[in-house]
């Protein structure tokens, strides 16, 4: 049996021994740190690579250990495929082991004398899980979380680069702030738009950035900038927003510089990110609302082929007033692919 340990600053003295006494015992260890004491360490950074060890291997253990082991239980549970637990004394190992066919031991050294965790260990390890009952009822939670998350497709890097005839669709990165900040400075796109605020600062853009990068990590929305090629100039943004992939759904948004409006830009941008949304996110339907008062925009996504679906009056408070919203989808059996 393979067993990878991991543990921050906090329980690095208490892995280090528990390593030496399980190599003893002829178990097959794999250590992935920390591999020597820093106060200043983050256990996420530290005990991620055991996690993902545990998770590809059905046959693998983990043991984690910081101060409560509270810590690492919770950013083990994040992954789908690992069940860990926090154990303070054998019964606990024991029943987790054989109930909750849990994968993970987490440990708290500040709550444990090295002898207490060591046995811990190793009535975690001498356990099987029990099935029955306890299997059913851990379908149910892998059921539940499957519905809840949906089939979340894999999104390499290269998918995430977009190009067309005239733009490229790209994330955002921190030197574009001063290219958003100046082509959004003009009252109209703030007006038209839901979100974007008037007056429009630099520091706006900076957070707003910041705000992209980590929607893409947790793939809740995707947004792209769109650069000229000719300019390597980040003129507007595209993307889409609630992504949710049990209903397979996901609203479209953007923004483009008015120097650059009526040029078919954004219809340009619109085929790649609905192809980028139907392909690649394997998505059902996109969809989108726009002030009724903007005839500009319902003619592009018109052209795009999405269809009129509804109007929600008075459904956006905007400028002092209440507003109208029109709806708009396409399906992905409609979407025209070039």
């Amino acid at each position: 049996m393979k067993i990878f340990l991991a543990a921050d600053h906090g329980g690095f003295e208490l892995k280090e021994y528990l390593i030496e006494k399980l190599k003893k015992q002829k178990y097959q260890i794999e250590d992935y740190g920390a591999f020597k004491y820093n106060p200043r360490d983050d256990y996420p950074d530290i005990v991620k690579d055991a996690i993902i060890k545990v998770a590809k291997d059905k046959n693998a253990r983990g043991i984690l250990c910081c101060r409560s082991g509270i810590g690492v239980s919770i950013m083990a549970n994040r992954h789908p495929k690992i069940r860990a637990a926090v154990a303070f004394n054998k019964k606990i190992a024991k029943e987790t082991r054989q109930k909750n066919n849990i994968n993970i031991l987490c440990l708290g050294a500040d709550y444990l004398s090295q002898k207490q965790a060591l046995e811990i260990v190793k009535t975690f390890l001498s356990n099987k899980f029990l099935g029955g009952r306890h299997e059913r009822r851990l379908d149910k939670i892998n059921q539940y979380h499957s519905k809840n998350r949906g089939n979340i497709p894999k999104i390499k890097n290269s998918d995430l680069r977009l190009k067309a005839k005239r733009i490229i669709l790209r994330p955002l990165k921190n030197s574009d702030a001063k290219d958003i900040y100046l082509n959004i400075q003009d009252k109209r796109i703030s007006e038209s738009t839901l979100k974007i605020p008037w007056p429009y600062k630099i520091e706006d853009a900076q957070i707003f950035i910041q705000k992209t990068k980590k929607s893409l990590q947790k793939k809740s929305e995707f947004v792209f900038g769109i650069e000229l090629k000719n300019r390597k100039e980040v003129i507007g943004c595209i993307g889409l927003d609630k992504v949710n992939f049990e209903h397979k759904n996901a609203e479209l948004g953007y923004w483009l510089g008015s120097k650059y409006w009526s040029q078919g830009i954004v219809t340009e941008a619109g085929k790649l990110i609905l192809k980028f949304g139907f392909e690649k996110l394997k998505l059902h339907r996109i969809w989108c609302c726009i002030f009724s008062d903007n005839p500009a925009s319902k003619k592009v996504v018109e052209k795009l082929g999405f269809k009129r679906e509804g109007l929600h009056r008075e459904t956006s408070w905007r400028e002092g007033r209440w507003r109208d919203n029109v709806r708009y989808g396409i399906l992905d059996r409609e979407f025209e692919r070039s």
